[in-house]
């Protein structure tokens, strides 16, 4: 629907895009490799994501959405993450969402939906296991108000990133304690190089080789 505040809808990927990459900052940072999906800024077929996927060899999938309720302003409301029964391994699926949901929904006014089971194709077609976040409705006015806010974009992408720690029994680094933040050199290499590459590619200033290795160009 039509936003009252800004005379125009909030388009659903402002949300998903800026949740993802919030979320792959905190996976860089917990020294995680990353597979990013949909990097483009148009749209990709959920058959060619899951092509991407399957390639890959990834160890598990989270996909970021928005629910909607209708066309019109209404009180549906509330977070829900999904995963599927006919996945290759639902039990895992379904262990990675409840993770997801447990961290998503404890620092949140939000209703909580629960965990459902969705049979879509980024949850039952990949080869590996697969939980997608649904983190509001954007037909319900106050949540769809959350989907440009930068500090809720933070917390999902943040608060994902520790339900993937705990689903794979990793500890959580934080993101606001700058003792956790090496000083970076020219010649150095690993995970914290990937994040500053990936953040100064953010600026759109830069289009750098995220390699994560600090050469001339970093």
């Amino acid at each position: 629907p039509i936003m009252p505040n800004l005379n125009r809808p909030i388009y659903e990927n402002e949300f998903n895009r800026a949740a993802k990459n919030y979320f792959i900052e905190a996976l860089f940072r917990n020294g995680f490799s990353v597979f990013d999906v949909k990097p483009e800024l148009t749209d990709v077929s959920i058959s060619q994501r899951v092509t991407r996927i399957n390639r890959q060899n990834l160890t598990l999938l989270v996909t970021f959405a928005y629910n909607a309720y209708g066309t019109e302003f209404n009180s549906a409301s509330g977070l829900t993450t999904y995963y599927s029964s006919k996945n290759r391994q639902p039990q895992q699926s379904r262990t990675l969402a409840q993770d997801l949901y447990d961290k998503l929904i404890q620092n949140t006014p939000q209703r909580g939906r629960g965990v459902q089971d969705l049979d879509v194709g980024v949850l039952s077609n990949v080869n590996c296991v697969s939980a997608l976040i649904e983190a509001g409705f954007m037909t319900n006015l106050e949540e769809a108000q959350l989907m440009i806010n930068p500090l809720f974009q933070q917390e999902v992408g943040e608060e994902s990133c520790q339900g993937v720690c705990q689903y794979l029994n990793v500890s959580y680094l934080p993101r606001n304690n700058l003792s956790n933040y090496p000083l970076l050199r020219r010649s150095n290499r690993g995970n914290f190089v990937f994040l500053l590459q990936f953040m100064l590619n953010q600026t759109k200033a830069y289009n750098l080789s995220v390699d994560g290795i600090f050469g001339t160009a970093t």
